[in-house]
């Protein structure tokens, strides 16, 4: 069951989306954002009552760092 979808600020000025549905008893929440032409997705399984899956992902994604064909590490 599709449960919501919502747009955030981005991240690292980029835009990127939220949506989150029911898997039987737990719900999951899927980020997506697009780099350079590909399409990523960073998702967090969770009882239903629990709240902060955003800020989990928030801190994942936090993590990342871009490294494009030949270049450097660059922050997201």
């Amino acid at each position: 069951m599709f449960a919501s979808v919502r747009s955030n600020g981005g991240h690292g000025g980029r835009e990127a989306w939220r949506h989150t549905f029911r898997v039987g008893s737990r719900l999951v929440t899927d980020t997506h954002l697009d780099h350079d032409g590909w399409a990523f997705v960073v998702g967090v399984l969770r009882p239903a009552g629990f709240q902060g899956a955003e800020r989990i992902v928030d801190g994942v994604l936090s993590t990342w760092r871009w490294i494009p064909d030949g270049g450097v590490a660059r922050e997201v």
